[in-house]
């Protein structure tokens, strides 16, 4: 018996005991008649109990199904607001960049040189002849100071096809102090899908990049130059980008982290207002159930199923199961099976049905409602 109800029992028959007079109250008629069938002897009503003081008792007395009706309608529990998720603003990477740094550079609007025919690969040796002296003069201009001359053998040299990295790279070197930063990258790009080592095509790369003010690449441009051939002249730049790329680094994971946290938050309030949804969903349900078949016991499937489950009905709180018992196919299934536990085996191929058997199962040892599956016995 429901230990809570025997309470109230006690708790009723020593307020009885404490005032034998409440026994005369029409209400409880039924028990004062009972009390007489077993030969009890009652003690003589007293006329001048106060109507202040039975209804003081009545106060004291337990609030039970049998003496006040129907229990206290239930408190509706207010959902709690929450403050809204705002996701932090991109983080604004150019306050690092510095408008008057003396090397800055603009991207120029010249478009990049060409790098040959991709055809040629190698040359005659006449061509590899005039290549040479091509790339002679133009080491004879830089000599000399004329850069444009110099772009302009390099150029040549590459126009007959089959350009090394190195040469690649010269000319890179020769366009960035020309201040055409982009195709200096350009050239370095080609640089290094020939030669991927080339520490001096990484290092022009870096600076053009440094130049640009693009303080990522440069970094992992001058990064990788300087761990394939160290240069005393270029640590100084490198050290200026790392500071940078520190700050923006920091930045970024900063930013990183709070667009974690707040999707985190996001899942969590997800599954919570699921859960929430799939409770009121049960309650509901199982309130109409009881208005339908107040006989059901505890043990009773939801529904008012007959039959019962071995070791009584698994604990509701389970959301899949609340939202389970609120899909009428379940509910039909369940009810199918109660009557006939052989209809349970159609039914644990039924993506539906199937998988909130299996869990019925789990938590009951195994045996399924209405008294197992045919011939188990």
């Amino acid at each position: 018996m429901d230990t809570t109800k025997i309470n109230q029992l006690k708790g009723f028959i020593d307020t009885v005991k404490a005032n034998p007079e409440m026994l005369y109250r029409p209400e409880l008629g039924f028990f004062k008649s009972y009390l007489e069938s077993l030969g009890a002897t009652l003690p003589p009503k007293t006329e001048d109990t106060s109507s202040a003081e039975e209804e003081e008792e009545e106060q004291r007395m337990p609030r039970t199904h049998e003496t006040h009706g129907e229990s206290s309608p239930k408190e509706t529990p207010q959902e709690e607001e929450e403050e809204p998720i705002v996701d932090p603003p991109k983080p604004d990477e150019s306050i690092f960049n510095d408008p008057s740094d003396p090397e800055k550079l603009e991207p120029e609007s010249e478009a990049v040189p060409s790098t040959g025919p991709e055809d040629k690969v190698e040359l005659r040796d006449d061509e590899m002849d005039k290549q040479n002296g091509l790339k002679q003069e133009a080491t004879e201009a830089l000599e000399d100071g004329d850069l444009h001359k110099a772009l302009d053998k390099y150029s040549e040299a590459i126009d007959m096809g089959g350009a090394t990295a190195l040469l690649f790279a010269r000319r890179a070197t020769v366009l960035l102090k020309l201040k055409r930063p982009l195709a200096a990258i350009s050239d370095a790009d080609a640089a290094l899908k020939l030669n991927p080592d080339s520490g001096r095509a990484y290092r022009i790369r870096g600076i053009a990049n440094r130049k640009l003010q693009r303080w990522e690449q440069a970094h992992s441009d001058l990064a990788a130059a300087q761990n394939i051939d160290f240069d005393e002249a270029t640590e100084e730049v490198h050290k200026y980008v790392d500071e940078k790329w520190d700050k923006i680094s920091q930045m970024r994971r900063e930013y990183q982290n709070q667009l974690d946290e707040n999707n985190k938050l996001r899942k969590e309030r997800e599954i919570k207002k699921r859960r929430a949804a799939a409770q009121k969903a049960y309650e509901a349900q199982k309130e109409a159930d009881e208005e339908h078949h107040p006989q059901s016991s505890s043990s009773s499937m939801p529904g008012g199923f007959p039959g019962g489950m071995p070791g009584g009905m698994p604990h509701m709180s389970d959301p899949d199961l609340q939202a389970a018992f609120s899909n009428p196919k379940v509910m039909a299934a369940m009810q199918e099976m109660m009557q006939n536990p052989a209809n349970a085996m159609k039914y644990m191929s039924d993506p539906e049905v199937g998988p909130i058997l299996q869990k019925l199962m789990s938590k009951v040892g195994g045996a399924m409602p209405g008294g197992g599956f045919p011939g188990a016995h």
